[in-house]
């Protein structure tokens, strides 16, 4: 008989497990692919009506929030996951506990604006600040029902709860832009996000909370929260110092320049990557103690990345001259090596996020948020010479440089002690480089040969859309075969 017996103490079943997992990363992936035709959408109209100042000014703007957001969310929502077979049991203390963090990063956002402002010489930074301080508790009501969610794996949820709050943020963004909002139009949908996308999780969920806070459990919370909150600290000073270093250095609209390529650059790889990361983790934390499969998983995880992220980012990269020039003419050409250089470096950074959340599922924190201190240290001297030899485009070089150099040896360092060979791993981003650079050529090498004015930039886009991801996967099949195979399958089971 093939009858799946019930798990003692009423875990997932492994096969129920798989089944539900890969049903999750096959929504959260096509929620993905419409959230990056949206979003470069998105960029793209708000490129036409906001300037270049516009966007600096909101990416400044970010940069006065970045730290209070730590405590919105000092990683109690990683934690709450992590203890999801019993997280009703927190559910109480973990509510109280979210919203009076929102409410005290909220007071922080609010007393850093005039700092910021006056820091930068953008009194506009004021108004926007506050706009995003009254967001931020808001967001944080849905911490509970959300790990909850997460917890129960109801991954088809969440990507149509995300699919919905990406539509609306991009559409009441780009009519407020039309409408001559200017930076204020990223800012203003937020707390109209925030309240409805909220709402639905607490529908979906229903936490029972009670009245009484539980202070006292609280502390049993923050003991991995704290070092949560090391990984956050480092996290946001890596995604935040490269603004930092410009508004500090340049004005404004070079900060906008980089703001608008960094957006356009990450489109793919954030969106994809993030609503893998969605489904990954409480995959490995429902596997507990099976150390084996989760280390399996991963490298699953990571190879399929690379069929993903890393074709979607190599179409960035050598589509960004030819697809800018023809919507913008030549209004963003400073965008155009920061976008070609942040989609060949970030392909290296998403391969190797999925080995740090090994070490979030397994519990081991401390050891997390220590790579993350490491990398603030390589991260900031990195950006700060690329800024003062290049600028801009320094700056991205720098990143670039830096998403290669340090997490592709990190990743295989966690896998190879996770039992993971490292020719495996090593082997796994050689295909990916091979691959890239083997397509790139042939793509650019095609593209060469037909006539060069502007007229024929159609041709030359439609060669590079067309003959780029077919000799990447070409590549990829014969460097990468079981990684192939296996990916289609599972978009069979999917269909299935």
């Amino acid at each position: 008989m093939n009858e799946q017996r019930p798990v003692k103490g009423g875990a997932t079943p492994p096969l129920d497990l798989g089944r539900r997992a890969v049903r999750g990363f096959s929504w959260m992936f096509l929620v993905s692919v419409w959230g990056k035709v949206q979003g470069t959408l998105v960029q793209v109209a708000l490129a036409w009506f906001l300037s270049k100042e516009d966007f600096g000014q909101i990416g400044l703007a970010y940069t006065v929030t970045a730290f209070a957001n730590l405590v919105v969310n000092p990683g109690l929502s990683s934690v709450l996951v992590q203890r999801a077979r019993n997280l009703r049991y927190w559910s109480t203390p973990a509510f109280w506990m979210s919203l009076t963090c929102g409410i005290l990063g909220a007071a922080l956002m609010l007393a850093a604006a005039p700092i910021g402002a006056q820091m930068y010489g953008a009194p506009n930074l004021v108004g926007l600040v506050t706009v995003l301080a009254i967001a931020a508790p808001i967001g944080s009501l849905g911490m509970l029902p959300n790990a909850l969610l997460t917890g129960q794996l109801k991954f088809k949820f969440l990507a149509l709860l995300t699919l919905g709050a990406g539509i609306l943020t991009g559409l009441l963004t780009v009519l407020l832009a039309a409408l001559d909002f200017g930076a204020y139009s990223f800012v203003l949908p937020l707390p109209i996000v925030n309240t409805a996308q909220t709402l639905a999780a607490w529908i979906a969920a229903r936490p029972k909370v009670r009245m009484k806070p539980q202070f006292r459990r609280w502390k049993y919370l923050v003991g991995n929260a704290g070092w949560m909150l090391v990984y956050l600290v480092c996290w946001t000073a890596i995604m935040q110092g490269d603004y930092i270093v410009l508004g500090y250095l340049f004005e404004p609209a070079l900060v906008g320049t980089y703001f608008f390529g960094f957006n356009l650059a990450m489109q793919g790889a954030r969106f994809i990557g993030g609503n893998v990361h969605t489904v990954l983790y409480p995959s490995l934390v429902a596997l507990g103690t099976n150390r084996l499969r989760q280390a399996q998983v991963v490298l699953e995880t990571s190879r399929n990345l690379a069929l993903t992220v890393g074709c979607v980012s190599l179409l960035q990269a050598v589509l960004a001259e030819p697809v800018l020039h023809l919507v913008f003419g030549h209004r963003w050409d400073d965008a155009i090596p920061i976008v070609q250089l942040l989609s060949i470096g970030v392909v290296f950074e998403s391969l190797s996020s999925p080995g740090c959340l090994l070490l979030m599922a397994r519990g081991l924190f401390k050891s997390f948020a220590l790579i993350y201190v490491l990398a603030l240290s390589v991260f900031l001297p990195t950006v700060l010479l690329g800024a003062r030899l290049g600028e801009g485009v320094g700056v991205s070089a720098a990143v670039a440089c830096y998403y290669f150099l340090f997490w592709t040896p990190t990743y295989c360092t966690v896998m190879r002690s996770a039992g993971v060979p490292l020719r495996i791993t090593t082997f796994m981003f050689l295909s990916v480089i091979v691959s890239g650079v083997a397509s790139a050529t042939l793509g650019f090498g095609l593209t060469s040969l037909l006539p060069s004015s502007e007229s024929e930039i159609w041709l030359r886009t439609a060669t590079l859309l067309l003959v780029t991801p077919a000799a990447y996967y070409a590549g990829m099949w014969l460097l990468q075969p079981q990684a192939c195979r296996a990916a289609l399958a599972r978009v069979r089971q999917f269909r299935t």
